[in-house]
């Protein structure tokens, strides 16, 4: 069962069961608007999502949400917005789908880490302390004196262990591949890496996205940061949340809105003219506990504003009044005179307008073809001095 991302989609009544919908509409409304059949839709089930893509686990089934942009801007977008560079799917591998890259990347993963696994996991040492009966290490001779009854020995000590972050980080990687991957020989390549470093005492721990980035890494692990980058595209879109049964169906999502903004505002800052500087996500403060939060802002080498942005994950519409008014609202707080709505495709009616003293304007950081010449255009267009 599909849907396209920003593209309102009727399916007749037999085609959801009622379970099904109640399922969409009680754990995944977040991501897919769900209208349950009546008079309105003429008796069918009408499913709208606002930029999520990937699929969402239905029972015994799944409901799967196209993306309307190419795979491969996707892959090229997380890679900009995240600062890594990965290497690029061979020339007989076609990644038209989130399907197809979630297999490249869990066949990727499962294979560096069973390579990893035959050269020797990294280790390091940690500190443990615990009471034995040798000693070992050296001893706490103050929890010693304050119970010298006690027959085992107080000793701190070092000990060398795989069961440290940078493998655990490997194991939820690969543990939540193996609910995402489906063609059979990359199922058993993704679960025989998890069974070893099992095996091998690593510990399955819950692992936040942000675990895995910002590492550091040296001449014994240098390996590990790619591996690493594959476990945060797999855990930044996994959603926990999963029907109970005898098999366990994960759901991925990419949020497109969010990673869309993110992208540009990593682009942006790489390529504003010094001494100017871009910065994501600048809270304005308004009254209390209320606040603007502006996408983006670029700043003049004096500090000032001088642009401010916000991005508009919206495909075939133009601005409609509550964007202009936001937009607005972002520039009159920062005394900026230059506000302007960014879209994801040319295709959308655009404006260039006066509101009171500021300028209004829409343009578009299409996300087809060549991205960085399509920011390029964006710079152009901005006519940043």
């Amino acid at each position: 069962m599909e849907v396209t991302e920003l593209k309102r989609t009727r399916l007749s009544f037999d085609e959801l069961t009622a379970g099904e919908g109640r399922t969409l509409w009680t754990n995944f409304s977040k991501w897919v608007d769900v209208t349950f059949p009546s008079p309105a839709t003429e008796w069918n089930w009408e499913l709208f999502s606002n930029g999520a893509v990937g699929y969402l686990p239905l029972g015994d089934r799944f409901l799967t949400i196209r993306p309307r942009v190419p795979i491969e801007s996707i892959f090229q977008m997380w890679e900009r917005a995240e600062n890594v560079t990965l290497d690029r799917p061979p020339g007989d591998v076609a990644l038209e789908t989130v399907e197809d890259l979630l297999e490249w990347i869990g066949s990727q993963l499962g294979k560096g880490v069973l390579h990893r696994l035959g050269r020797g996991l990294y280790r390091t040492y940690i500190d443990i302390a615990d009471e034995l009966s040798v000693v070992r290490g050296r001893i706490d001779l103050r929890a010693t004196l304050r119970r010298p009854w006690r027959v085992l020995l107080p000793c701190e000590f070092q000990e060398l262990t795989a069961d440290i972050p940078d493998n655990q980080i490997l194991l939820a990687g690969l543990v939540a591949s193996s609910f995402l991957v489906h063609k059979p020989a990359i199922v058993s390549q993704v679960r025989r890496g998890r069974r070893q470093c099992l095996r091998s005492g690593i510990t399955p721990l819950s692992v936040e996205p942000i675990e895995c980035v910002g590492r550091i890494y040296n001449r014994l692990n240098a390996d590990y940061e790619r591996l690493h980058w594959l476990c945060h595209f797999v855990l930044s879109g996994t959603v926990p949340t999963h029907e109970a049964g005898h098999a366990k169906l994960q759901a991925f999502i990419i949020e497109m809105p969010r990673l869309f903004e993110k992208f540009v505002a990593t682009w942006l800052a790489k390529h504003v003219p010094a001494p100017m500087r871009c910065e994501r996500q600048v809270r304005l403060p308004l009254d209390g506990s209320l606040e603007f939060i502006a996408d983006l802002v670029i700043r003049a080498s004096n500090g000032k504003p001088a642009v401010v942005l916000d991005t508009k994950y919206k495909i075939g519409s133009g601005p409609d009044a509550a964007d202009v008014g936001q937009v607005v609202a972002y520039a009159q707080h920062l005394g900026c005179s230059d506000a302007v709505l960014i879209y994801p495709s040319k295709d959308h009616r655009s404006i260039d307008t006066q509101v009171g003293d500021i300028r209004v304007r829409t343009l578009a950081y299409a996300l087809d073809g060549d991205l960085d010449a399509n920011g390029s255009e964006l710079m152009a267009q901005l006519a940043l001095a």
